[in-house]
């Protein structure tokens, strides 16, 4: 690839995916798949784009809407498509795709993921500089 690259034969990368961000304390949120009653997971890492969550056994298929609720962080239904799913352990390892396009959903999911940016940018830049100006003994 890098030859190709480098001989000008394949286009830039256009479409990057977005930078996610990782929750330094999980979520826990619901997901409800259509009208069945919402499972228990927690979001683990979240982008503009989507998020990465952990779920029980929930029986979920790529390509499956979905409906994430985050009950302390967030009032609105934010509807996700399962982008892919990998087992760990005895749960699943959810990669979901923002679908919403309505302007409440939008403006929230972008305060959060400001939000989480900020907060772990905070503690891992604090966290970083306290151990470089740990006195060595």
């Amino acid at each position: 690839y890098l030859r190709k690259a480098m001989g000008a034969k394949v286009k830039s990368f256009e479409h990057r995916r977005p930078t996610r961000t990782p929750l330094l304390n999980p979520w826990r949120c619901n997901i409800r798949v259509g009208n069945s009653d919402p499972r228990q997971a927690v979001v683990t890492d979240i982008s503009k784009e989507g998020a990465q969550c952990i779920v029980g056994a929930l029986p979920l298929e790529e390509g499956q809407r979905i409906e994430l609720l985050l009950p302390w962080h967030s009032d609105t239904a934010h509807v996700m498509q399962v982008a892919w799913k990998r087992p760990a352990d005895t749960r699943f390892r959810l990669g979901l795709h923002r679908e919403d396009s309505r302007t409440k959903a939008d403006r929230e999911w972008n305060e959060l993921t400001e939000r989480a940016r900020r907060l772990f940018s905070s503690q891992v830049w604090t966290r970083t500089s306290q151990e470089r100006q740990a006195p060595r003994t």
